[in-house]
């Protein structure tokens, strides 16, 4: 009895440390997703999906926010640990007015990954064309809205 006792009890410890996960709470990574399930910023999403993360005992809790000024806002009140899918035009601008930021790694470098586009139809080729016309943008503060080419003659709106 005392050796069928003494198996079971080395069984279990043995299955304890094979299987470390069971039983043990899983870090949470709040993470803000400014354009969410564009090229760069669907990657949470997908390995969330795939259970890449969990496996690796981290839970994201995901808040989709409508670009990159809402993503800022979301990790300075401290709302999210980290904040991905902002452009580094608006990180930095908001870095240089002070706000309590850091850049941890870029997605893209420079503004290659924003396009302004037109309907196929449109005479317009250029941004030297749009005096006069309307140009609109995601939100206040976001990298599409910083970038923005500025004209007297031209007006934006989100």
């Amino acid at each position: 009895m005392f050796r069928l006792v003494t198996t079971f009890c080395l069984m279990a410890i043995a299955a304890a440390t094979m299987f470390p996960a069971v039983g043990q709470s899983e870090d949470t990574l709040k993470l803000a997703v400014g354009a969410p399930n564009n090229w760069d910023s669907g990657i949470p999403e997908i390995g969330r999906r795939a259970g890449i993360f969990r496996k690796h005992g981290l839970n994201l809790e995901l808040l989709y926010t409508s670009g990159g000024d809402e993503t800022l806002q979301a990790v300075i009140s401290g709302s999210v640990d980290l904040g991905i899918g902002a452009g580094a035009g608006g990180v930095l601008g908001a870095f240089a007015k002070g706000a309590p930021v850091r850049i941890l790694l870029a997605g893209t470098t420079g503004a290659s990954d924003l396009y302004w586009y037109v309907p196929a139809a449109s005479p317009l080729k250029s941004f030297n064309e749009l005096g006069g016309k309307t140009v609109v943008y995601s939100t206040n503060g976001a990298s599409t809205h910083i970038t923005l080419p500025r004209s007297s003659s031209t007006s934006t709106s989100p």
